[in-house]
């Protein structure tokens, strides 16, 4: 996967059941590199991902899995397929929350504005109206009141 574009980046809580927790080690071991290893390399060239113990530091999950990916369809493809096993089935995980970003996405903004408005000398597009509201600056965006 290229990181010419501004990529999504999913973020997954997870809390760890008894399901999973009652799992040798071993049995942990054979479960990820059989059934979810397979999966992640079918879809490495599209989605990255990492995943973090958290359980020391948070009470509301006890893993999070980090996802990098330019295209939200095979982002949600791997997500799909997931489903479909006993990670989420039995289920050893359950998902508390998925949380979404844009890496540096107010510089994205700053990017699509300023080449719209090299594009387009007849002022705003529909798609870049959000951009351009009245009176605001994007090269000093939190510089306006909130009255």
């Amino acid at each position: 996967m290229t990181m010419t574009q501004t990529p999504y980046t999913p973020l997954m809580m997870m809390t760890a059941t008894p399901s999973w927790l009652g799992l040798s080690r071993a049995e942990r071991t054979v479960f990820t590199t059989t059934v979810i290893q397979p999966l992640l390399e079918y879809y490495s060239d599209r989605v990255h991902v990492r995943f973090y113990d958290a359980e020391a530091f948070a009470a509301h999950c006890s893993d999070v899995a980090i996802f990098t990916a330019l295209d939200l369809k095979a982002y949600s493809f791997l997500i799909e397929a997931l489903c479909d096993t006993a990670l989420f089935t039995v289920p050893y995980f359950v998902a508390n929350d998925v949380l979404i970003g844009l890496e540096n996405g107010y510089q994205a903004l700053k990017k699509s504005a300023s080449e719209q408005s090299k594009s387009s000398s007849s002022g705003p597009s529909a798609s870049c109206s959000l951009m351009r509201l009245p009176g605001k600056n994007l090269e000093e965006p939190y510089a306006h009141s909130l009255e």
